[in-house]
């Protein structure tokens, strides 16, 4: 197994030597005991990273689950340095023992996979999922075959997910609630590109992507894959539907709001009663005022809900998603439009599914869909924002 701190020179740059020294101890901390909790032994460190051994496939991909959740929930307490990933690379095969150390082509498979891992991965030769399947917290999701350097032939390739949903974690909203025992199937090409789209917003480009198709065509069940990564990587998940039975306006936003305990005084108060600057996303909490806001109120509204997204995404990245767009009232769109120009520069994913064929002339989705069209039944596309 090889591991690496994604960004380690960025982000000493950032936090300063002494901070950076702090982190650095926690990540060996972290990764040290992940590697001896399941019987391994570390043969060297790489400054951040380390190179380890262990008796059996099923011990390494333990280990490696065991890294990832240990980052995840340490970047989610408040008294973390930093956030940062793990990418790491998994290989099974003969060794040779010389000064201390393993060589062969095992060794070579699981650097080069490590490299290649976007962060928070975690790549395996396709032996290894043969070897450690019996594993019930770890699915094996084909990436397909690649071409690794130093290497005569192709590699089949895995990506190891953890399996385990943890159910009473409220962060991730029930409704995108995830079973790992059921990967996703043919859709691994935009999965790839989402989670592409989903690391420039960690890196503090706002991105917006539109799932688009037919009813039951996995929309949602594509959506909730992405939701699941980041929220494993340590973001915040938000998820609100439009209904066809009510037309509420921002009815998706408030209710991805709504139930989340975010610790934002400003939506806290909105959510008690209605009031605040953000009370008009819960009209029926406000006493003695309509939903209907003038052009002035919704400025405020939309300029407010902009500054939450900013607010929550200096702690965590923020994933929005957005279902059913197709349902979606003229509030609704005009606030999403806001907020996609708005929030640029912040880290924010929305995460938007509507079906094509409802959006008739004259729905308020329809000027926002022209430059992201999909005539292929599904897709998905980056909305340009």
């Amino acid at each position: 197994m090889f591991t690496d701190m994604v960004g380690s020179t960025a982000l000493r740059t950032s936090l300063g030597e002494h901070r950076a020294d702090a982190l650095s101890r926690v990540h060996d901390e972290l990764i040290g005991s992940a590697v001896a909790a399941n019987r391994g032994r570390v043969l060297r460190w790489t400054g951040d990273g380390v190179k380890a051994t262990f008796a059996s496939a099923s011990a390494a991909v333990g280990a490696a689950i065991d890294i990832q959740r240990a980052i995840a929930a340490y970047v989610r307490r408040p008294d973390a340095v930093a956030s940062f990933q793990v990418r790491i690379g998994l290989g099974v095969g003969e060794i040779t023992v010389a000064d201390d150390d393993d060589h062969g082509i095992a060794v070579i498979e699981a650097a080069r996979l490590e490299a290649l891992a976007a962060p928070g991965e975690i790549l395996a030769t396709d032996l290894v999922a043969r070897l450690g399947h019996r594993r019930v917290d770890a699915v094996f999701e084909p990436v397909g075959e690649r071409d690794l350097k130093g290497l005569d032939r192709p590699v089949s390739i895995v990506r190891v997910v953890d399996a385990v949903t943890d159910m009473a974690d409220r962060s991730v909203p029930r409704v995108l609630t995830l079973d790992r025992r059921f990967p996703l199937v043919g859709r691994s090409e935009d999965l790839g590109r989402a989670l592409r789209r989903w690391r420039d917003v960690t890196e503090g480009r706002a991105g917006a992507l539109l799932v688009s198709g037919a009813p039951g065509i996995g929309k949602s069940r594509l959506v909730a894959q992405i939701a699941d990564r980041a929220h494993i990587e340590g973001a915040v998940v938000l998820a609100g539907v439009c209904d066809a039975e009510f037309d509420v306006p921002y009815q998706p936003f408030a209710a991805a709001l709504a139930d989340a305990d975010l610790g934002d005084e400003a939506l806290a108060m909105a959510v008690a009663d209605g009031s605040g600057p953000l009370g008009p996303l819960f009209p029926a909490r406000r006493t003695g005022r309509g939903a209907e806001l003038g052009t002035a109120e919704r400025v405020v509204l939309f300029d407010a809900v902009v500054s939450l997204f900013e607010r929550l995404a200096v702690e965590r990245p923020v994933v929005l998603v957005l279902e059913d767009l197709h349902w979606a009232t003229a509030p609704t769109v005009q606030l999403l439009r806001h907020v996609l120009r708005h929030a640029r520069s912040t880290r924010l994913l929305v995460l938007c599914t509507h079906r094509p064929d409802e959006v008739v002339p004259g729905h308020p989705m329809r000027d926002l869909l022209v430059e992201v069209r999909d005539a292929n039944g599904f897709g998905l596309r980056d909305m340009g924002y």
